[in-house]
């Protein structure tokens, strides 16, 4: 019997020896939260971390709950002040503007220093930016965020055409979802390929890690930047109904409401069009430009008109070719 109790206590300690070791070794991810963080920026690549046995703890700059955006209260785990060093740091996107002061961008840099790897989602990346931790490396975001990295980052080598960057130990992702391909590919790089492709299939989740949708190919960017203004003496509003395409064609359908004339709203269009560097063709009732080597072709129209009620519709289509 005590040969038997011996024998269990020594494999007790043993497994106990095991579990402590393995824990000691797991990797840890650090989340970076604010208000007004995009909630499927942390919580897609968490699901991604945990399914992976990655210990995930979250961050915020006094340990105070936060608000998502959309309303989701998230109370976590450490202050600035009390967070240990990570191996991986993720710093997501959303209403980045809330995390921009001195005390958070110096936080940013001091653990992106001491991580193994640092994972920006969305427009987090232009809190990287704002570290200099970026300077010299290849970097994506947000595609509505992909001008004001380029623009007010010069150093920075901003890259539209794809889902995520890897320079050195930083990567960076697209908007929203494309946070789940990158840390897909994280996993990849710490515990392999055939995992990560797992962890995919087990979050029914359609991963290739060489190709995917890239929302900053899509033909929208080519419309013109349109901004119709009135006197205060004339109400106009602008409400977005439709807003859906590919990388040939985009379309966006505005309801309009104004006390403005049609003929004075789309005066201001062709104006704006023109100065942006488009030219009118007749025959076709479009506009014409050539844009890095794309051929591309704009119309817009006017439907569903009611004069009761000062009301129209306002479509407009870009082509590519």
């Amino acid at each position: 019997m005590k040969k038997k109790l011996m024998f269990m206590c020594t494999l007790l300690l043993v497994l106990t020896k095991t579990s402590l070791t393995h824990a000691s070794e797991q990797t840890t991810v650090g989340v970076l939260l604010f208000d007004g963080v995009q909630i499927i920026d942390f919580t897609g690549p968490w699901e991604v971390f945990g399914q992976a046995r990655f210990e995930v703890k979250t961050v915020s700059s006094q340990g105070q709950q936060i608000t998502t955006t959309m309303g989701m209260k998230v109370t976590p785990d450490y202050s600035y002040q009390a967070a240990p060093v990570f191996d991986i740091l993720l710093v997501p996107g959303g209403h980045v503007q809330n995390a921009k002061s001195a005390e958070h961008i110096d936080w940013i840099r001091k653990h992106v220093n001491a991580a193994n790897m640092t994972l920006s989602v969305c427009n987090g990346a232009l809190l990287l930016a704002e570290t200099g931790v970026l300077k010299d490396k290849e970097a994506t975001t947000f595609f509505h965020a992909l001008d004001d990295l380029e623009e007010d980052y010069e150093d920075i080598k901003v890259r539209s055409d794809v889902r995520y960057t890897h320079s050195d130990n930083i990567i960076t992702s697209a908007g929203l979802s494309s946070g789940i391909d990158a840390s897909l590919y994280v996993v990849s790089q710490r515990l392999g390929v055939q995992k990560a492709k797992e962890i995919a299939m087990h979050m029914e989740y359609d991963w290739d890690p060489d190709a995917g949708f890239v929302r900053g190919l899509m033909a929208d960017k080519y419309l013109p930047d349109l901004k119709i203004n009135f006197d205060q003496s004339i109400p106009f509003t602008a409400d977005r109904v439709y807003h859906y395409g590919d990388k040939q064609e985009w379309q966006q359908h505005y309801r309009i409401a104004t006390d403005a004339s049609i003929a004075q709203v789309t005066s201001q269009v062709k104006e704006q069009i023109a100065n942006q560097g488009w030219h009118y063709q007749a025959q076709t009732d479009s506009w014409k430009k050539i844009l890095n080597e794309e051929s591309l072709s704009y119309q817009f129209h006017i439907t569903d008109i009611h004069s009761e009620s000062n009301t129209f519709t306002f479509k407009h289509v870009i082509h590519t070719r």
